[in-house]
């Protein structure tokens, strides 16, 4: 049995050059996308832009990676108000009753948690339910290692929908993975248990 009742699928996108990171890399969009796992669809979608503060111009190597343009970010709310305004629209849901998924552990072990940080944020209890759809994946499909969400996709034989890099395709296409895995006895054994 399921221990949760939500997927929450997230795909940030931060600053980065090509050369040396930004320090903080800072994130600079925030995409999640609310997966109902009984009814095995989508039913909401949060997505904003981030304006950075740290690093508040926007590399060229980034622009051209993500396609997200300077006067987008400028004109977006700094990371502080997205945060708040995505813990509201999380809030009609119990913090037992959903789990945020993403693509490796880059934007839940290291994004999110050094932009908390550095903004002087507790979001330690949004930490608690998160895991990793490649280990899903592998533990769905015996012998297949851990692989980037093209070749996920590729393996199901679907096709990437978007652009890449942007962060609310990718999050859209990952969701597509965890509904293929909800409606094929996917292996969710390494969900954390609910605390």
């Amino acid at each position: 049995m399921m221990p949760y009742k939500y997927f929450v699928v997230i795909d940030f996108e931060a600053t980065c050059d090509e050369t040396v990171k930004p320090v903080p890399q800072e994130i600079i969009e925030f995409p999640a996308i609310l997966i109902d796992v009984e009814k095995r669809m989508v039913v909401d979608t949060f997505h904003t832009y981030v304006k950075p503060v740290f690093h508040p111009i926007l590399s060229q190597f980034c622009t051209s990676l993500t396609g997200i343009e300077q006067p987008t970010v400028d004109a977006a709310a700094t990371f502080p108000q997205v945060w708040e305004s995505f813990t509201t629209w999380l809030a009609p849901l119990e913090a037992s009753s959903y789990c945020m998924l993403s693509c490796g552990d880059w934007d839940m072990k290291t994004a999110l948690p050094r932009n908390l940080d550095a903004h002087g944020i507790d979001g330690k209890r949004f930490l608690q339910h998160i895991a990793n759809v490649k280990t899903i994946f592998c533990d769905s499909k015996p012998g297949s290692k851990p692989a980037g969400l093209g070749a996920m996709l590729k393996h199901l034989k679907m096709q990437f929908e978007g652009r890449p890099h942007s962060g609310i395709d990718d999050s859209n296409n990952i969701a597509k993975i965890v509904l293929w895995l909800l409606n094929n006895n996917g292996n969710f054994k390494s969900l954390p248990a609910i605390r």
